[in-house]
C-alpha cells in the first residue's frame, strides 16, 4: 500500500491489539491504528479517524462485536469489517458473515491477518468502483449502450426473472441468435439441459452478492456448447449485469499445461529412478509404472533388442492387457519387411522416435485401429533407447487423446529416453559407483561432487541456447538451533524431510537435481527459463512448495525458513565451480540481509574487495584510537527533561572524516574486532561520565549498545565488570542497550549472564 493503512481495533485487551498490529509490521505495511472498547468511542473514531478497515473482537465485557458490526454496516457500510477472535466458533462465524462481516481470523493464527486485510480492502475498493460504475451507468444509459456495443466480451442485462433486457452484438454473435430473438427470452435457454438445475441457485447467489465470478458451459442456438467465464452483478435498479467471454482456448491451454505437468512428473520420476535403481529390470518396471501412474497414460511398455533372435523382447509394461500385449509381441521381428513392421521396429531400425498422433486415420497403424479404439487410445509415441548411438531398446507410450505428442511433449520425452538410455548403458557395463562418493547417506540426495558433475553436463548441453540456467543454493535458517534444542537425531530427521520435499517439488516444478551440498545447505538447478522474472517466480513457488508448510518432528510442528543465493549461466560463470562460488556469495548476502533469495551481481566482487580494504583500515583505526563517542540525549516526553544519553560510536577517519556505524559495525562483528571496540566504548562512556561529574555537571545515565556477538561471548560479563571497576570513587549509572530478540534467543542463559551486575546497570 502506498499510503499508511488506518486501522480501527475494537478490543478490550491492549496486548491483543498490539499482537495484531505487530503482524502488519512484520508484513512491512505502514499503518496508524486506534483502539476502542466502548460503543461511544467506536462511533467517535469512525467519524474522526476514518479507518480503512475495522478489526473487532467478538466477545468483550463492555461492547459486543456483533453490535460493532451492526453500527459499521449502518453508518459506514463501505469499511471492511474483520472479526479477530479466539472464541469465534463456526456457527458465530457464519452468522457474522451473513450479517455483513468481511472475514474472520482466529487469534492463534494472526499470520494471515495482513493478507486478509489487504484482500478485504482490495475487495472493498472493487465494490466501490463497481457501485460508481453502476451509478454512472444509470446516469447515462445511452453512453453505456454504445460502450457495451463496442466491447470485445459478450455483455447483457436481464430483469429479475432472468429475461434479456439488452445485449451487445458480440453477445448475440457468440450465442448464435439475432438480438431480437434474445430480447425477452429467459437466460436459462443458454444453459445446457443437464445444467439448468443450477440456474436458480446461481441467480440467488449473484443477487446476494455471494457469487460474482464463475465459469459454466453455454449452449448456442444450434445446440453446441462451449465453456465461458462470467462476471455477474445485481444492480440496485433491479437488473442483473453480466459480462462473459468464450474460454475455449484458455481451457485448451490449461489442458496442455496439465499435460506438460504430467510429463514433467514422469521425467522427474524416471530420472530419479534411474539415479536410484541399480537393477535393470526394476528400473524398467518402475519407468512403466511412473508413466502410467504419474503421467496418467493408459499404457506403456519397454522392449530390448535381442540381436541373436533379431527381435525386440518386451521386458516391462504397465496398463497393457494380455490380449493387446500378445498382439504387440507378434509385430516385433526386426526381419519383417518395412510395410509389415510395427511402430517399435520402425523406431529401432530408423534409430529415431516415431509418433502417431491420429491412430484412427494414420495408415501406419491401420491394421491395429480396432484394437486401439477398444482401449480408448488416440495417439502413441515410440522412443528408441540408445547406447553409444545405437538403438538397443524402445519405450512405447500411449495417450487417450489424439495429438497428445506435440513438439513440447517430445522434447521432454526425448530427455526421458536419454536418461533411461544412460541408465541402461551404466547398468549394462556393470559399473558400480561408490554410493557415498556421489550421494549423501543421510538424505539420499546427490552430493556436491555429483551435483557439479551433472551441472557441467547441463552447461555443455545448454551452451548454445538462449535460455537461462540457474544454480540455487539454499541454507536452512537457524538449523544449528534445531540441532542444539531438539538433538542431532531430530535435526537429521528434519534434513531428511527437507530432502524429500525438494524431490517432491522437483517432480512437479522446474526445480531440478536437488542435492545436499553441506550440513544444512541444499542445491537445485533451474533450466530453460526465458528471463529473470520467470526464474524468480519459479524459485519463489518452488521454495513455497518446500518450506511453506510446517515440518513435523517428534509429533511437533516446526516452521522452517530457507534463504537462497542464485547465480546464472553464462553471465555469472561459465563453469560449475564459478557458478557455485558466486551462488555461495549471493547466499551469504541473502543471509546477511535476511532476504528470501538474492541474485549474484558482478559488482559483488568489488564490494568484497572494498570490505577487505575497509577491514585493514579498521584494524589501524583501533591501533591509533580513531573511534569517538557522540552522545544523543533521551527525553521524557511528559516533562521534556533529559533522562539519559545514548553513546553512539563514530569512526574519525583522517582521510574521509566521520564514518557512520552502518559502514563498519558489521565488519567489526564479522572479524571479531567488535570485542575490543566494545570494551573501549564501555570504558570511554564511563570515563566521560566521570569527567562530567568532576566538572559538577548533573550527569544522566549513559546507554551503551551491546552487539549480539558481545553478549554471546563468555568474557562479556567480565568485560563489563572491569569497565565498572575502573571508575573508582563514583557510582556509575550505566545502561546496556540489548535488543529484545537477542535476549529471547536463550532467556535463561542471558538472565544468568546479566545477573552479576544487574544492580549497577539498567
Amino acid at each position: 500500500m502506498s499510503e499508511r493503512l488506518r486501522i480501527l481495533i475494537v478490543e478490550d485487551v491492549a496486548a491483543d491489539a498490539e499482537l495484531e498490529v505487530r503482524e502488519f509490521r512484520r508484513a512491512g505495511i505502514a499503518y496508524d491504528f486506534r483502539r476502542v472498547e466502548t460503543a461511544a468511542g467506536y462511533r467517535q473514531e469512525l467519524d474522526e479517524f476514518k479507518p480503512q478497515v475495522i478489526l473487532s473482537d467478538f466477545s468483550m465485557p463492555q461492547f459486543d462485536g456483533m453490535e460493532a458490526l451492526a453500527i459499521a454496516r449502518q453508518s459506514h457500510p463501505h469499511i471492511p469489517f474483520i472479526f479477530v477472535s479466539g472464541t469465534l466458533g463456526e456457527v458465530h462465524a457464519v452468522r457474522a458473515l451473513k450479517n455483513g462481516a468481511t472475514d474472520y481470523v482466529v487469534k492463534n493464527n494472526l499470520i494471515r491477518l495482513p493478507a486478509a486485510v489487504e484482500r478485504a480492502i482490495s475487495e472493498a475498493q472493487e465494490r466501490r468502483a463497481r457501485q460508481e460504475a453502476e451509478r454512472e451507468l444509470r446516469e447515462n444509459e445511452s453512453k453505456y449502450r454504445d460502450l457495451i456495443e463496442q466491447a470485445s466480451d459478450g455483455i447483457f442485462a436481464t430483469d429479475e426473472d432472468g429475461r434479456f433486457l439488452l445485449l451487445n452484438s458480440h453477445c448475440s454473435n457468440i450465442l448464435g441468435y439475432a438480438k431480437s430473438e434474445l430480447i425477452g427470452q429467459s437466460a436459462i435457454e443458454t444453459y445446457p439441459e443437464n445444467d439448468r438445475w443450477a440456474y436458480p441457485i446461481r441467480v440467488e447467489l449473484v443477487r446476494s452478492g455471494t457469487l460474482t465470478r464463475f465459469e459454466r458451459m453455454v449452449r448456442r442456438k444450434d445446440g453446441t456448447v462451449f465453456p465461458a467465464e462470467f462476471n455477474a452483478n445485481w444492480l440496485q435498479n433491479g437488473t442483473f449485469q453480466v459480462i462473459f467471454r468464450d474460454i475455449t482456448e484458455r481451457r485448451a491451454q490449461e489442458k496442455k499445461i496439465a499435460r506438460l505437468s504430467r510429463i514433467h512428473a514422469v521425467l522427474s520420476g524416471i530420472t530419479s529412478a534411474s539415479m536410484r535403481i541399480r537393477d535393470r529390470q526394476e528400473l524398467f518396471n518402475e519407468a512403466c509404472r511412473i508413466a502410467v501412474e504419474h503421467g496418467e497414460l493408459p499404457m506403456a511398455w519397454i522392449g530390448v533388442v535381442d540381436r541373436d533372435s533379431t527381435k525386440i523382447n518386451p521386458v516391462a509394461r504397465a496398463g497393457v492387457d494380455e490380449e493387446f500385449f500378445s498382439i504387440i509381441e507378434s509385430r516385433l521381428s526386426l526381419n519383417e519387411e518395412a510395410r509389415f513392421r510395427g511402430i517399435a521396429v520402425t523406431a529401432i531400425t530408423a534409430n529415431k522416435s516415431v509418433i502417431v498422433n491420429d491412430i484412427a486415420n494414420d495408415p501406419k497403424v491401420s491394421s491395429l485401429k480396432a484394437c486401439h479404439a477398444e482401449r480408448g487410445i488416440g495417439s502413441l509415441a515410440v522412443l528408441p533407447l540408445k547406447v553409444a548411438g545405437e538403438a538397443v531398446g524402445a519405450l512405447a507410450l500411449y495417450a487417450e487423446v489424439p495429438g497428445f505428442f506435440d513438439e513440447e511433449e517430445m522434447k521432454l520425452l526425448s530427455e526421458l529416453a536419454g536418461n533411461l538410455s544412460f541408465a541402461m548403458d551404466y547398468i549394462e557395463k556393470g559399473e558400480k559407483l561408490d554410493y557415498l562418493a556421489y550421494y549423501d547417506a543421510l538424505t539420499g540426495l546427490p552430493n556436491r561432487s555429483l551435483f557439479i558433475e551433472r551441472l557441467n553436463q547441463y552447461l555443455d548441453a545448454d551452451a548454445n541456447t538462449i535460455d537461462l540456467t540457474a544454480v540455487v543454493l539454499m541454507d536452512v535458517e537457524r538449523f544449528r538451533m534445531v540441532n542444539d534444542t531438539l538433538g542431532r537425531q531430530n535435526g537429521n530427521e528434519l534434513l531428511r524431510q527437507i530432502a524429500h520435499r525438494l524431490e517432491s517439488t522437483a517432480a512437479v516444478t522446474r526445480l531440478a537435481n536437488p542435492s545436499r551440498m553441506l550440513a544444512d545447505v541444499f542445491a537445485v538447478l533451474i533450466r530453460g527459463t526465458g528471463d529473470i522474472n520467470e526464474l524468480a517466480h519459479l524459485l519463489k513457488e518452488g521454495m513455497k512448495a518446500c518450506f511453506g508448510l510446517p515440518f513435523v518432528i517428534s509429533g511437533e510442528e516446526f516452521r522452517i525458513v530457507a534463504r537462497a543465493g542464485i547465480s546464472i549461466f553464462p553471465t555469472d560463470g561459465s563453469n560449475a565451480e564459478s557458478l557455485l562460488s558466486n551462488a555461495e556469495s549471493a547466499l551469504k548476502k541473502a543471509k546477511e540481509l535476511k532476504e528470501k533469495f538474492i541474485f549474484y551481481a558482478p559488482e559483488m566482487s568489488a564490494r568484497v574487495a572494498e570490505m577487505l580494504v575497509l577491514e585493514t583500515k579498521l584494524r589501524k583505526a583501533i591501533e591509533l584510537e580513531q573511534f569517538v563517542l557522540h552522545y544523543q540525549p533521551k527525553f521524557n516526553a511528559t516533562n521534556a527533561k533529559i533522562t539519559g544519553v545514548e553513546a553512539l560510536i563514530r569512526w574519525n577517519d583522517p582521510h574521509t572524516g566521520m564514518v557512520p556505524p552502518a559502514r563498519f559495525i558489521h565488519i567489526l562483528e564479522e572479524t571479531g574486532m567488535i570485542f575490543e571496540v566494545g570494551r573501549w566504548a564501555l570504558r570511554q562512556a564511563l570515563a566521560d561520565q566521570q569527567r562530567w561529574r568532576g566538572k559538577g555537571l548533573s550527569v544522566p545515565r549513559v546507554a551503551v549498545n551491546v552487539s549480539a556477538r558481545q553478549l554471546r561471548d563468555q568474557n562479556f560479563v567480565q568485560d563489563v565488570q572491569l569497565a565498572l571497576a575502573s571508575q573508582e570513587g563514583m557510582e556509575p549509572a550505566l545502561e546496556l542497550e540489548i535488543t529484545e530478540s537477542l535476549v529471547m534467543e536463550d532467556i535463561e542463559c542471558r538472565r544468568n549472564k546479566l545477573a552479576g551486575f544487574i544492580p549497577k546497570i539498567r
